[in-house]
């Protein structure tokens, strides 16, 4: 039996280390197998608010 778990993912698109995270956190996932099952949800987040457009 797997235990479900529910992960909210807040990220920003132009961030490097939101993407080495979401990496490490899919192959933890991967290297769980089945033991877990996680449903990811995105959430955006802006890390500089001020950045002309």
């Amino acid at each position: 039996m797997s235990t479900a778990l529910k992960i909210e993912f807040v990220s920003d698109v132009s961030c490097t280390w939101c993407v080495v995270g979401l990496r490490s956190l899919i192959q933890a996932m991967d290297d769980l197998g089945d033991e877990v099952k996680a449903e990811i949800h995105f959430l955006p987040f802006e890390l500089n608010a001020k950045m002309p457009a």
